[in-house]
């Protein structure tokens, strides 16, 4: 892991902008199967993307989210449950939501997706519905405790793999973030996220991460050392091969660098790949 990612410059476009690409408009009454797999692809497939199938208005409906900024009772009492009741009518007066956007475009879906609203797709119906139904990441851990910083951010993440996606899917308005979930441990069955930029990252890495994270055999995860180990390329090395980090800004500068995130639920602390020993002599508020 240790391998070299250089700082992309500041003033070098990124290419993940989505107002460099061409706006990909919504034809109205397009197939919403077409729709949702073109958003699909340009989110590459990210696992936190959940969906639920509905009927509304005598038509095929579809419900599309990122999983960890929803709030599930809001989705539910104020969007599903409406829904499933009244089953025809105006979507403004039977849907009982604090606002509800049109979306005219993939990039304003994904947009307001990454801002937490879930995504109504009708069949032959000429709009697209962004409704807020977002869940907000409250601060739960009242500053760092191992990486304290004067200025910028008191944020960190907590135990909850959920929440601290949450606030990783608020860093990342543009759908850049992918996320790849992990299932470790025949017994204790612990979720594990792999964090990375489409576009930016290494895909080649990604893969190779992701895959030495599915090779651990044990009966459970107590920690992230049983990660770190599986992903360290040297064991006996006296130097540290990963950063472990509890800071959710630290965590975005990486992945804006290339890097990979790594998150255990049950650990307040993040895995980033690769670094190499030369890293750990830089600043720790560089960022």
């Amino acid at each position: 892991m240790a391998l070299l990612i250089k700082r992309r410059s500041k003033w070098k476009k990124s290419p993940i902008s989505l107002e460099a690409e061409e706006k990909a408009e919504i034809e109205p009454g397009k197939n919403i199967e077409e729709i949702v797999k073109e958003l699909e692809e340009r989110l590459d497939y990210s696992n936190d993307i959940g969906k639920r199938q509905l009927k509304f208005n005598h038509e095929s409906a579809l419900l599309v989210y990122f999983v960890p900024l929803m709030d599930s009772m809001k989705l539910n009492d104020h969007v599903i449950k409406p829904l499933l009741i009244e089953k025809e009518g105006e979507i403004k007066e039977v849907i009982q939501a604090a606002s509800i956007t049109p979306a005219k475009d993939l990039d304003e879906m994904i947009s307001l997706m990454s801002r937490g609203a879930s995504i109504l797709l009708i069949e032959n119906d000429s709009f697209v519905y962004a409704i807020d139904s977002t869940k907000t990441a409250t601060r739960e851990v009242n500053q760092a405790l191992n990486e304290k910083v004067v200025r910028g951010s008191q944020e960190s993440f907590v135990e909850s793999l959920d929440k601290n996606l949450n606030m990783m899917r608020q860093k990342f308005l543009d759908g850049s973030l992918i996320v790849r979930y992990i299932e470790v441990g025949s017994i204790s069955r612990t979720r594990v996220a792999v964090l990375y930029l489409k576009n930016i990252a290494n895909i080649e890495i990604c893969n190779m991460i992701i895959d030495r994270i599915k090779q651990i055999e044990v009966d459970g995860v107590d920690s992230g050392s049983v990660i770190e180990e599986a992903l360290e390329d040297s064991p006996l090395s006296p130097f540290p091969q990963l950063l472990n980090t509890e800071r959710p800004d630290r965590v975005m500068g990486n992945l804006l660098e290339g890097r990979m995130a790594v998150l255990t639920n049950g650990n307040s602390s993040a895995l980033i790949a690769p670094v190499n020993f030369f890293y750990f002599l830089s600043i720790t508020r560089r960022l």
